[in-house]
């Protein structure tokens, strides 16, 4: 009968089975979601890389500020350029071609006194109208009409003609007393001393009047412009009082004429900036143009003036390379986690597998014995699984793509569709194919235990030795490896630390439970107890339990270590920034005159003056003894407090803040004589010395200092001494601080000195004098400024710097130059996504545990019956069920946070963004981002126990009585 019956084939079982999961119910549904899981996973993993670089342009070049040096910023600047003629117009036509760039820019300015090399030469322009003259210089753009703001008079109110037209700030016109349509005299005047060398004059007619900015001197900006705020730096100074002068606008052509008149020279410059909504593509094609176009034209670049040299600059170039950098080491750190989703997808597909067989074992058994071989009972089990597949394949790219998205904030590349569709079919027919082979592998035993006709003894594979073996394996992995060098297997160590602590763990409670649950409950025993003597049988029955507890074991502590992690990173890239950038601001000197062209040449030596919110430092290095090099930064302890950047709060560069309490008290000591010479206010508040414990004293002569690491084995009390370019210093150790802002990374030690006990040991005590020769003094002077670039650099030139320093890009910076390091970038962009794959394998651990609570309310339903008429009563039978699942949650849980922190020593070299920049990552901060981490898991946990409660709920009520019992039977 077997033979007749499988000679006929199993038409019905074929028919029926595509529709099989789908009259399954709840089971038909945890199929598909772990079918879908897999799915997703494998776009996500495609499309995630586009979206990182998308990500990485966008935070690369948001992150340039305003004002920022050219060769930093998204722009192309080319200065000395012909004026306007032919040539010219040639260049901006090829500037206008760039892809992805705006139209080019043209600005001309008066250079006529910066040219002048003799010390008493001087070159001023002024105007002059009805009512006096006053200080102003010849500024040129293309059309001026539309990039001013106009209070008086029109661009097209005044006609052509000979005399070229002006338009002048409305505090200059209401000086000169003069109207729209009026006449005043353009002048250039050269003096030597005292003595008029030449003046020149031209008649220009005035267009218009137009606002400036605060400043009374820059035009104002029209609204929703920033082409002046950009500017303010490049205009020309008043050389009578070195800060920025009043500008005589002109378009091109008239100001091409008026200082040829005057005998003026302009320095021409044209500017191009990225355009708005830049993509990755965009922006690599505007990179490879205007570098192409730099060659082109450095290669024959045009003869102005032998002392105005042509330069190209462009930060395109770098901001290309950056992004690329950036989205490449997002993909390397997101790449183990995105495969580790695959993977445990795939398991979870398995283990589904595994609990249809398990549910399905006397429906294999009968297949079997009706003579249905066990390739045709795989590919049975292909078909019925097939129609969730593809379901699962069509849904995955749109949740893939949304859920980019929706991680990233920047939308994945279409082009790259078909790539994630083919990736998310390959994983997807690898779940097929890998429940079709559990089933034709369980049909195959059961052939063979029905051939002997015996049943043979079932074992487990040991995957628990395999399982600890390659979590040593990676370890050791990690450990040899370099502090911040992880990847790879490394990168899994989280995870497998995680899952190797539930196996472990879960082992053992099972072997405890299996020894207590061996006895026979006593006959008087209670409902309660009968119930705990139930539960601790079932969770020891099978290793089944083992893996969903290993499971979420493993989710758990990816989860924790990515949230927690993810916190570690940031303050590390915080205080990691404040040491490289030093402040928000910084602009350099040469010498500390060039910050305050009001120092007295002669009288007492005072304070630097500086801008609200900023700090005068000086810079210097030198060699202690043992040849030990160091860098120093010589501060005002009180105003660097406010001025520099500290890092994360209660991090590293915190405890240097607090140890300057130490340094100003010691500074205090080393000079008694008076108030301090430089630069402190005798005015200022007295520092609070509660604050810190003061150091040791300082004997006279010696200035105190901070010890940044350990050189030499000095400890605090010891005296040495510094060798420098001005001379020998000597100095007594009065701290140890982990790391200090704007301190030289590629110097293994610093020095942070006070500045009225250092200053007094260089040359005649005066630091006006400073660097003027490179064998005097320290090596140079920096504004830290807690003020943004734009503002420093505008409230400088208020207070007499020249505008000329402040346009050097060498020696300006600011902090978001820093924060768009590649290693820093890459390090924020890569946790939101692996968050979201955290939370994706919890919601595979959270499923696995649902099939599992589903398995058990199955095979429980029997016993259940009999436990029911024993006592417990129905209700008692569905509480123990959802008791099982709260058990097995609660246990991943808690080993799954022992794992991660069994990886607490391990955090630095598995964390660490930049290990070549001082502080590393400090894991002492752990007990201030763990509740940040903590909440999140603790949300999951409790969405995962109202599944997994409702799950247990719903299978124990599924039959009747009657329906369990026509089933033992």
């Amino acid at each position: 009968m077997a033979r007749r019956a499988g000679a006929r084939g199993p038409g019905p079982l074929w028919e029926r089975a595509p529709t099989r999961l789908a009259r399954q119910g709840a089971w038909g549904l945890l199929v598909l979601a772990a079918l879908l899981l897999v799915a997703t996973a494998g776009a996500a993993e495609v499309l995630s890389a586009s979206a990182f670089q998308r990500q990485a342009v966008d935070r690369v070049v948001s992150a340039v500020p305003p004002g920022a040096p050219p060769r930093v910023a998204p722009v192309l600047r080319m200065t000395g350029v012909p004026g306007p003629g032919p040539e010219l117009d040639v260049l901006l036509e090829r500037v206008d071609a760039l892809p992805g760039m705006r139209p080019a820019e043209l600005l001309g300015r008066s250079f006529g006194d910066e040219l002048q090399t003799e010390a008493l030469v001087r070159v001023e322009g002024l105007v002059v109208g009805p009512d006096g003259e006053t200080p102003a210089r010849l500024v040129s753009v293309d059309d001026v009409g539309s990039r001013v703001v106009t209070v008086q008079g029109e661009a097209r109110a005044v006609p052509d003609g000979p005399e070229p037209r002006v338009w002048l700030g409305a505090d200059t016109a209401a000086a000169l007393g003069v109207r729209p349509g009026g006449t005043v005299e353009v002048l250039q005047r050269t003096s030597s001393g005292s003595r008029l060398v030449a003046e020149e004059r031209r008649e220009a007619v005035l267009a218009g009047v137009v606002g400036t900015a605060g400043d009374g001197t820059t035009p104002a900006d029209v609204p929703g412009s920033t082409f002046w705020a950009e500017r303010a730096a490049r205009l020309p100074s008043d050389p009578g009082q070195q800060r920025r002068a009043p500008v005589v606008l002109a378009e091109p052509l008239d100001a091409a004429r008026l200082a040829g008149s005057l005998g003026d020279t302009l320095l021409w410059s044209v500017d191009s900036r990225l355009d708005d909504g830049i993509t990755p593509e965009r922006l690599f094609a505007a990179a490879a143009a205007t570098s192409r176009l730099q060659q082109s034209v450095a290669a024959r670049p045009p003869q102005v003036d032998e002392d105005l040299p042509f330069l190209a600059v462009s930060g395109l170039q770098g901001l290309a390379a950056d992004a690329q950098d950036v989205a490449l080491r997002t993909v390397r750190e997101a790449r183990p986690a995105a495969l580790g989703a695959i993977g445990l997808g795939l398991a979870l597909v398995l283990a589904v597998a595994v609990l249809d067989v398990a549910r399905r074992r006397l429906e294999l058994e009968l297949l079997v014995g009706l003579g249905h071989r066990p390739v045709a009972v795989a590919a049975l089990g292909v078909v019925e699984v097939l129609p969730a597949a593809l379901l699962a394949w069509a849904l995955s790219l749109p949740l893939a793509w949304a859920g980019v998205l929706a991680v990233t904030g920047a939308q994945p590349q279409a082009v790259l569709l078909p790539a994630a569709a083919a990736q998310a079919g390959v994983v997807v027919a690898a779940g097929v194919l890998a429940h079709g082979a559990v089933q034709g592998a369980a049909a195959l035993a059961a052939a063979r235990r029905g051939s002997r006709q015996e049943r043979t003894e079932r074992r487990g594979v040991p995957w628990r030795p395999v399982l600890v073996a390659a979590t040593l394996a990676a370890v050791v992995g990690l450990v040899v490896a370099p502090v911040g060098d992880a990847r790879g297997l490394d990168l899994l160590v989280p995870v497998l630390v995680g899952a190797s602590a539930g196996a472990l763990g879960a082992g053992l409670v099972r072997r405890l439970l299996t020894r207590r649950a061996g006895g026979r409950p006593p006959a008087a025993a209670t409902a309660r107890a009968l119930g705990v003597t139930v539960l601790r049988r079932r969770l020891a029955a099978d290793d089944g339990r083992v893996v969903v507890v290993t499971a979420l074991a493993a989710a758990t502590a990816l989860a924790v270590h990515v949230l927690a992690g993810g916190a570690l990173v940031g303050r590390a890239v915080t205080d990691k920034a404040a040491v490289l950038a030093a402040a928000t601001s910084v602009v350099e000197a040469s010498f500390p005159v060039e910050l305050d062209p009001t120092m007295p040449v002669d009288g007492p030596v005072r304070g630097i003056r500086a801008p609200a919110g900023s700090t005068v430092v000086l810079r210097d290095s030198g060699t202690l003894p043992g040849d030990t090099r160091v860098d120093v930064v010589v501060v005002q302890p009180d105003e660097v407090r406010t001025a520099a950047l500290w890092g994360a709060a209660g991090g590293p560069l915190e405890r240097a803040r607090a140890a300057l309490t130490g340094l100003a008290a010691a500074d205090r000591e080393a000079v008694p004589d008076g108030p301090p010479r430089y630069p402190f206010d005798p005015t200022r508040p007295p520092v609070d010395e509660d604050e810190d414990p003061l150091p040791p004293p300082v004997p006279p002569g010696r200035a105190p200092v901070l010890l940044v690491g350990d050189p030499a084995g000095l400890a605090v009390g010891d005296s040495t001494s510094l060798q420098t370019s001005g001379g020998r210093v000597a100095l007594q150790v009065v701290g140890h601080v982990p790391a200090f802002p704007g301190l030289d990374p590629d110097l293994p030690t610093g020095l942070v000195a006070a500045t009225s006990s250092y200053s007094p040991r260089l040359p005649n005590g005066d630091v006006r004098f400073v660097s003027r020769s490179p064998l005097i003094g320290v090596d140079r002077a920096e504004v830290w400024s807690s003020l943004p670039l734009a503002d420093l650099t505008a409230a400088l030139v208020d207070r007499g710097v020249d505008p000329g320093l402040l346009d050097d890009e060498r020696r300006v910076r600011s902090a978001s130059e820093v924060l768009v390091r590649p290693a820093f970038v890459a390090a924020g962009l890569a946790e939101p996504y692996l968050v979201a794959l955290a939370g994706l394998l919890l919601a595979a651990a959270v499923l696995a545990l649902c099939l599992a609570v589903d398995r058990a309310a199955t095979r429980t339903r029997a016993g259940d019956l009999v436990l029911a008429r024993a006592g417990l009563g129905a209700r008692g039978t569905r509480l123990l069920l959802v008791a099982e699942a709260v058990a097995l949650l609660v246990a991943g849980v808690l080993l799954g946070v022992l794992g991660w922190a069994l990886t607490l020593p391990l955090q630095q070299r598995l964390l660490e963004p930049e290990p070549s920049v001082p502080p590393l990552l400090d894991t002492g901060a752990v007990p201030l981002v763990l509740p940040a981490a903590v909440a999140p898991v603790g949300l999951a946990v409790l969405a995962a126990l109202a599944a997994a409660g409702a799950v247990a709920w719903a299978g124990s009520r599924a039959r009747g009585q009657e329906e369990v019992l026509r089933g033992l039977r």
